[in-house]
């Protein structure tokens, strides 16, 4: 039998709820954002974890700076997809391009901590 994991039924769990509620998760957000998009980033790739990160996106545009200083961690659990789907992977672009603009002379402190 698989073993159950919590850290990753809380992962998705948590993902399910900024996805359907966003507005209701996202002023928690910068309490749980590094350990939360940590173990997204390590969860397996499927539609569980597609969900999740479409709820990521909805939180980040939410609480922009709840990711600053996890910015590493942010970067890493997008450089864990293989296979995004197309709409995915165009919301993925579009929060570092947000992030790119808001952050001005100061993206490349950020972008150069990503791995490439």
């Amino acid at each position: 039998p698989a073993r159950f994991d919590v850290r990753q039924a809380a992962t998705i769990a948590i993902g399910r709820l900024a996805y359907t509620v966003p507005k209701v998760v996202a002023p928690f957000f910068p309490q749980f954002a590094a350990p939360w998009i940590f173990y997204l980033g390590a969860y397996p790739e499927d539609e569980e974890k597609r969900v999740a990160f479409e709820g990521m996106c909805l939180l980040v545009a939410l609480q922009p700076a709840a990711v600053l200083p996890h910015f590493v961690i942010f970067g890493a659990a997008l450089d864990s997809w293989v296979n995004p789907r197309d709409d995915l992977r165009a919301k993925l672009a579009q929060l570092l391009k947000t992030y790119q603009s808001t952050l001005g002379a100061h993206w490349n402190k950020y972008w150069d901590q990503l791995p490439h």
